[in-house]
């Protein structure tokens, strides 16, 4: 299966691990290693801190990636990670995922980035387990 030669991206925001109070905006890309989040606070009931922050899932820590529809709401990408440590630097309310908010004038494009992202998963997988079946190189 040929993967795309550029990397698809998705803006998104992420309201709800900070119950509406604030607000941050970025844009998720997929790279061959994992999904790249880059973001920014954008509104806040508190002064609102200047600068961003660039953090990369990797593909190890992952464990699925599902986008859920909402009919009158934005719809929710989830990131359900390994392990609790793979997500507790993000902003969540559930230690096993990062989920963020895609409104819904972008839900095609969400579909296409999940399409993206759950082909690069699959193959990182598919490549873990045949390097594991070969046995250690050496």
């Amino acid at each position: 299966m040929n993967l795309p030669a550029a990397s698809p991206t998705l803006r998104f925001f992420c309201e709800e691990p900070f119950q509406r109070f604030a607000r941050i905006e970025g844009i998720a890309s997929v790279e061959p290693d994992g999904i790249r989040f880059e973001y920014a606070m954008t509104e806040s009931v508190a002064p609102t801190p200047k600068g961003s922050v660039s953090k990369l899932l990797p593909f190890t820590d992952i464990a699925s990636i599902e986008l859920r529809h909402h009919w009158i709401s934005a719809s929710k990408l989830r990131f359900r990670a390994r392990s609790l440590k793979a997500v507790e630097s993000y902003p969540t309310t559930d230690p096993c995922a990062f989920e963020i908010e895609i409104s819904q004038t972008r839900k095609q494009e969400a579909e296409s980035f999940v399409a993206a992202a759950n082909i690069r998963l699959e193959t990182f997988i598919r490549g873990s387990l045949a390097a594991a079946a070969n046995g250690p190189q050496g």
